[in-house]
């Protein structure tokens, strides 16, 4: 999902703040077709379950915190400021969990995969900061599997 993402997010700095729902759809078209090619799903899988199940957060929330990060290095260097990597990396692993965190929040109330959201959702920070694994065709059905029966036996 590199390239693609890197290609929808260029300039985000700039466009982030003016994003409409209209424009919000229109990023969710491509990520959402990414992250069902990453997950292996079928087509009819919702964003917020193919988005989850790639651990790929939305795109305009990665656009709000790279805007954030433009505006505060912009900040730095208008009053003088040098900031080292480690600092910079900081800033970056805070936006990050803000990322996480208001992403977490959106699935409380999805619009659609209700199932995979509430059976990964508990294990979120793990699923998606796992650093082994893809997922297979079976897998990704075994989740889905999983996330229907956990509510219907409300585990």
């Amino acid at each position: 999902m590199g390239i693609v993402r890197s290609m929808a997010l260029y300039g985000a700095p700039v466009w982030a703040d003016g994003l409409t729902e209209r424009n919000v759809a229109l990023l969710r078209g491509p990520q959402r077709a990414m992250a069902v090619r990453v997950i292996r799903g079928y087509r009819t899988i919702s964003f917020e379950a193919a988005t989850l199940l790639a651990g790929s957060p939305p795109w305009d929330l990665e656009a709000k915190a790279l805007a954030s990060l433009y505006r505060w290095r912009g900040e730095l260097t208008a009053r003088g400021e040098r900031y080292p990597p480690r600092v910079l990396e900081a800033r970056r692993l805070e936006l990050r969990r803000e990322t996480m965190a208001e992403w977490k929040m959106r699935l409380v109330q999805p619009s659609a995969g209700h199932a995979v959201v509430a059976a990964v959702s508990p294990i979120m920070e793990a699923w998606i900061g796992r650093g082994h694994g893809a997922l297979s065709f079976r897998l990704t059905q075994s989740v889905q599997w999983l996330g229907d029966h956990c509510i219907d036996l409300e585990v």
